[in-house]
């Protein structure tokens, strides 16, 4: 048994991808493609426990109906959340490696949202934004986290830990990398506690960075300045 602290090597991928793969065939499950094998592999790390979370997955996505979920017009609760700013999906605009970005703003967030609301919410960011990825061949994504004004009333550990089992069990390695920018010395006791739900790959994606951000210039822009560095200091 793996710990969520191993990581696979390129031939353990390889071999276990391969094994996904004629798995997936002999259950008449088609049309993966290899970066999504991968994702699967990377994520469960065994053939057969990457199997057992697609077939959850494919049943999520039938009982929930999420095929549809990006369909005109969105519901109420869906609108209601764009309209909070709290998410914000740059279409356009892509970080160094390609990758579509998503900006997500805490302190837009109300803690008196449902925790059902908000799954819907967040599940439907996610198409929206994996769908852009898909579109360009990119396999995963990149989310910016603005800070700024952040306090602890804006702390909601529900929502962070049903995002992260979210994006777990039914969108594993899309995250390519999270950037959390604006942030405040008070954030670190929230960040303690958040990142010992997360794995070793993970931890491994998200940067702190000391630049100073308006990302609101950057929503309306649907771009980044050009001074703004990418790389962690």
């Amino acid at each position: 048994m793996f710990s969520r602290w191993y990581l696979l090597n390129d031939e353990e991928r390889v071999c276990e991808s391969e094994r996904l793969k004629g798995i997936l065939d002999q259950n008449g499950l088609r049309g993966f493609s290899e970066l999504d094998i991968d994702r699967w592999v990377i994520a469960y790390m065994q053939a057969e426990a990457a199997f057992t979370a697609i077939e959850a997955s494919l049943e999520w996505r039938r009982e929930f109906s999420i095929d549809a979920i990006l369909d005109d017009p969105p519901p109420k609760i869906i609108v209601d959340q764009m309209r909070s700013g709290k998410c914000v999906i740059l279409p356009e605009t892509r970080d160094p490696a390609g990758r579509p970005i998503m900006i997500c703003r805490p302190t837009r967030h109300s803690r008196e949202t449902p925790i059902e609301d908000m799954i819907t919410f967040m599940t439907f960011c996610l198409e929206h934004i994996c769908h852009l990825a898909d579109s360009t061949g990119v396999r995963d994504i990149c989310t910016v986290v603005d800070l700024r004004g952040f306090g602890m009333k804006h702390m909601d550990y529900q929502v962070v830990k049903q995002g992260i089992a979210l994006m777990r069990q039914h969108y594993p390695e899309r995250l390519g990398k999270l950037y959390v920018v604006n942030c405040p010395y008070v954030f670190s006791a929230c960040w303690f506690v958040i990142r010992q739900w997360l794995c070793a790959r993970t931890l491994q994606k998200i940067s702190f960075l000391n630049s100073s951000l308006n990302v609101d210039d950057v929503i309306r822009s649907n771009s980044f300045p050009s001074s703004f560095s990418w790389i962690p200091q």
